[in-house]
């Protein structure tokens, strides 16, 4: 699935939270399922890296549903484990809001370059008054 790239990545995360949809209907969800997957996904560090690289939102989804797979009863693993994923999941949100703040930061850059070059324009084009109160 993971050969699918950042879809690919989504994929495994919808199954993880239909699993744990699963556990919360028919309660006929084992442990070792969530350990499993846990393993796979987790644990490991290279896969870490994989899905975080192909798809930090959805690894991020990925680590919120073992918390509440955890949280919710379904699921019983280590403290150790369950520290890791608060750990994990304190990591990858700051590399995505980290992300996400220099794209919004060099985006409102751009857009008040551009707003004063719109707003120059205009004024020159409507014969409006500038901040100076003269006639642009």
């Amino acid at each position: 699935m993971l050969n699918s790239g950042y879809e690919g990545a989504r994929e495994i995360t919808k199954r993880l939270r239909n699993t744990m949809g699963w556990s919360a209907t028919s309660g006929d969800v084992d442990n070792f399922v969530y350990e499993d997957a846990n393993d796979v996904f987790i644990a490991d560090p290279e896969m870490q890296k994989r899905l975080l690289e192909t798809n930090p939102n959805a690894f991020r989804d990925m680590v919120t549903t073992f918390l509440e797979a955890n949280g919710r009863g379904y699921w019983e693993t280590s403290e150790d484990n369950l520290d890791r994923l608060r750990q994990l999941y304190a990591e990858v949100d700051d590399k995505i809001e980290g992300n996400h703040s220099d794209q919004t930061a060099r985006g409102e850059a751009h857009q008040a370059q551009m707003s004063r070059k719109e707003r120059s324009s205009w004024e020159r084009s409507s014969g409006n008054k500038g901040k100076s109160g003269r006639n642009v």
